[in-house]
């Protein structure tokens, strides 16, 4: 027997390659980039920005993962989270 998966395009997508959200079709390195860039953070933010997260959801908690991990290298180079008071 084989296992039930033999290739995780979810596995790939959280360390940067390949597409993360199926239904919008949009790729890892573009949510890290537009975090990166427009510094997002929020899922609210990066659904904005990239169209990520908005369909079925199955790709949020990724989606998510990316989020706190750019958040965690933000803070650990010592760059100032930025709160919004609206």
């Amino acid at each position: 027997m084989f296992p039930k998966t033999i290739f995780d395009p979810y596995l790939c997508a959280t360390m940067g390659k390949g597409t993360i959200c199926f239904c919008k079709e949009v790729k890892a390195s573009v949510v890290r980039s537009k975090i990166r860039k427009l510094e997002l953070d929020t899922l609210v933010d990066v659904q904005l920005a990239t169209g990520a997260a908005t369909g079925c959801g199955r790709c949020r908690p990724d989606v998510q993962l990316i989020l706190d991990e750019e958040a965690a290298r933000r803070k650990e180079k010592g760059h100032q989270l930025k709160l919004r008071f609206e």
